[in-house]
C-alpha cells in the first residue's frame, strides 16, 4: 500500500499548491511515423485516497514506529499534500499523459475526464 507525502520541507515553502509546471519534464510528442511514443510508454498511476484515511494510516505507522517521517502530520497537511498530487495527476493528464488514478486502496482504476481546463472530474 503507497502512502503519498511530502516532506515538511516541503510544506514550509508559502504555498505548495503552488506548483512550478515549467520544471516538470514531459516526454516529448511523437513526429514520425517509425519515431518512438514515449508518451505511450509510460503510464501515471496516483493512488489518492480521502485524505482522513491516509492520515488515519500514517498515524498508526508513526505509533508502530515504522516511519518516522509521518510523527506529528496534521490532517490539514495532509490534505495540502493530496491536493498537491491531484494538480499533478491533472496536469499531466493535460500534457497529454496516460492517468490513473484510484480513490481508495481498493477502488477501481478510473481516467480523468476534463473539459478543456474546466473543473475536472475522475470517472
Amino acid at each position: 500500500m503507497a502512502v503519498p507525502y511530502l516532506t515538511r520541507i516541503g510544506l514550509q515553502i508559502p504555498d505548495p499548491t503552488q506548483i512550478n509546471y515549467e520544471l516538470i519534464s514531459t516526454p516529448p510528442v511523437k513526429k514520425w511515423f517509425f519515431s518512438t511514443d514515449w508518451r505511450a510508454r509510460y503510464v501515471f498511476y496516483f493512488q489518492l485516497p480521502p485524505a482522513e484515511k491516509i492520515h488515519e494510516i500514517r498515524q498508526r505507522r508513526a505509533a508502530d514506529q515504522t516511519h518516522s517521517v509521518d510523527k506529528a502530520f496534521t490532517l490539514a497537511e495532509v490534505e495540502i499534500q493530496c491536493s498537491v498530487y491531484e494538480m499533478l495527476a491533472l496536469h499531466f493528464h493535460r500534457c497529454g499523459l496516460r492517468v490513473i488514478v484510484r480513490n481508495d486502496f481498493d477502488g477501481m482504476p478510473q481516467r480523468i475526464v476534463d473539459d478543456e481546463g474546466s473543473a475536472s472530474a475522475i470517472k
